[in-house]
């Protein structure tokens, strides 16, 4: 048999060649290719010439290059003692893969070796040198913390997380330990809290307590603004850390004496946070080799954040987002409109919600909401409120099992609420609440959110205290846009059973576009009473055939999927209505 033809070299193979026939012709100056071990194999790898005395570089094609740029690996021992290297000595170079790359393959290594070459140069700068450390000071702690557990086989928690609330200077917090059963050596999971809150509780709520409780205690100690945090600055023995925390302090903490009044005679961990920003660095402290002669052990840790601040906006915009804290919002209907509405206003960082239905939540509806097959047949409100508790930092949320006209009428006091939403659809729910403005909910805005069939549309009428939804419920005649056919839903083979289809995909868009303008709302950007619409176009409705009849307010598209919004205004939309002038 003939021998089989060789393969094509792939696009990778080309350019690494590429650029091994550059580097073997005039760049036999500066870099000499590497062989396997044991082997003539080459390899694309080269030793390079020293680009400062006792430097000695690598430069790798990786597997993919040039998806991949060129690596330059200097020692490994290297780490912290030089920014931007890596644990196994590459160094982090600034080069991003480029389109021309494939063509030009040895300009794409030539731009990482100049790359390396401004590093080395710059690395001569002692002050260039500390402010890149402290500039991505929380890398490098946990490369820190990292090599200290490993290096040393230290018994620390393998994930310490900590909620950090606002407090001046220092503070005493609580600390939850969890080791797996049957209890093991090292801790699975920490929580560290502020104050008063209870860190076992908040473990339980997020679904952390696994394993065997410990209760510990934690200092929290906040880092001046002006301080370095850097290898050269970094406590490695108990006694630093202690001056550090006396500084700090003004000296009114005195880490050996914290450390002696918490202890009762039983074994409890201690951890200590420093925060400084954004940034937490943590130190476990593990008892003395010999008790009473020598100093307790403190280890570097990477302790991660998890309150509210950091896991809905990383300190970013704060003062809106504890602005949206302070709001208490009572939501109507938990179906496939008004759950994720629900879940992207507590994720946004609405802080208290109550939610209302009446139905249990089925199967066959997974496609379109946000619960799913481990939630079938429990009440939807509850349920959901269960889920946000679980999975969203901070947020106030109960769940209701009752019909939304009768919650309203019978259990909501005035100014309970900062809004009202009414995702129910129902025009009975939106009739109660328009003759509720004048009584319970004068001094509350209300917000009216629905879909038209098929998810052609979908719409939000905001309505400030002070403004009124007709009684006589306009929402056909004067928001939708389009007159529907009564068989546009699936009839089911059941009393009164029906669906529209469509999925998720469809409504969570409308539900984005509603929430999006519910925040504005809440934000204080957006004051008036508005009608808001997100309203597919004619190609669409095209499309459906005769279940429906385009208005004048459909947007023209050439596609299917295309869509428009635009807003109407509120007063003069509810005069027309009451004045009969719809068109």
């Amino acid at each position: 048999m003939p021998d089989p033809a060789p393969q094509a070299a792939s696009l990778f193979e080309k350019a690494k060649n590429a650029v091994a026939d550059w580097l073997e012709g005039v760049g036999t100056d500066f870099a000499v290719r590497e062989t396997s071990p044991g082997s003539l194999t080459k390899l694309y790898s080269w030793r390079l010439a020293e680009f400062r005395e006792g430097l000695k570089a690598r430069l790798v094609l990786p597997r993919d290059f040039p998806a991949t740029p060129a690596q330059v690996y200097i020692s490994k021992e290297l780490c912290l003692l030089l920014p931007h290297v890596e644990e196994d000595g590459r160094v982090c170079h600034s080069v991003k893969p480029k389109p021309g790359d494939y063509d030009s393959p040895a300009y794409a290594v030539g731009d990482v070796l100049k790359d390396f070459q401004r590093f080395v140069d710059a690395c001569r700068d002692a002050d260039w040198v500390d402010t890149e450390f402290h500039s991505e000071r929380t890398a490098y702690w946990i490369r820190f913390s990292d090599a200290m557990r490993v290096r040393h086989q230290l018994n620390t928690p393998r994930q310490i997380r900590v909620a950090v609330d606002a407090f001046d200077r220092y503070i005493n917090g609580d600390l939850a330990l969890y080791r797996r059963q049957p209890p093991s050596k090292r801790a699975n999971v920490a929580l560290a809290t502020v104050g008063k809150v209870d860190a076992n509780v908040l473990s339980h709520r997020h679904g952390w307590a696994r394993g065997a409780y410990q209760k510990g205690h934690t200092l929290f100690v906040r880092m001046p603004d002006e301080a370095r945090w850097t290898p050269s600055t970094w406590a490695r023995s108990f006694g630093e850390l202690q001056t550090l925390i006396e500084g700090w302090t003004a000296q009114e903490v005195e880490l050996s004496k914290w450390l002696k009044d918490k202890q009762d005679g039983k074994a409890h961990p201690y951890l200590i946070v420093l925060v400084q920003g954004p940034a937490t660095f943590g130190y476990y402290l593990l008892p003395p080799p010999v008790p009473g002669l020598t100093e307790p052990n403190v280890v570097p840790v990477k302790v991660e954040r998890v309150d509210a601040d950091w896991g809905l906006a990383r300190d970013h915009q704060l003062p809106a987002l504890h602005n949206r804290r302070t709001k208490r919002v009572l939501l109507l209907g938990c179906g496939s409109l008004g759950s994720p509405i629900a879940e992207l206003l507590a994720r946004a960082g609405v802080g208290y919600l109550s939610l209302v239905d009446m139905q249990t939540f089925k199967p066959e509806n997974t496609s379109r909401h946000v619960l799913g097959y481990s939630s079938a047949d429990s009440f939807k409100a509850v349920e959901l409120a269960l889920q946000l508790r679980k999975e969203v930092p901070g947020l106030k949320v109960d769940g209701r099992t009752a019909i939304a006209a009768n919650f309203v009428e019978a259990t909501v006091t005035k100014e309970q609420f900062d809004l009202v939403i009414d995702c129910t659809g129902e025009s009975a729910v939106r009739v109660l609440l328009s003759r509720l403005a004048v009584g319970l909910l004068s001094n509350t805005p209300v917000a009216m959110v629905w879909a038209e069939p098929m998810c052609a549309a979908g719409h939000l009428v905001w309505i400030n205290a002070g403004d009124s939804w007709p009684q006589s419920d306009p929402a056909d005649e004067a928001v939708n846009i389009a007159t529907w056919n009564a068989d546009t839903a699936v009839r089911l083979p059941a009393c009164g059973v029906s669906f529209h289809p469509y999925g998720a995909s469809d409504i969570w868009q409308i539900a984005a576009f509603c929430c999006e303008r519910l925040l504005s709302h809440i934000d204080g950007t957006q004051a008036s009473s508005t009608v808001w619409t997100w309203a597919r176009g004619t190609k669409f409705f095209e499309e459906l055939g005769d279940l429906a009849v385009p208005g004048p307010l459909v947007p023209v598209t050439d596609y299917k999927h295309d869509s428009g919004t635009f807003q109407r205004d509120f007063a003069s939309l509810t005069r027309a209505a009451r004045e009969g002038q719809i068109a």
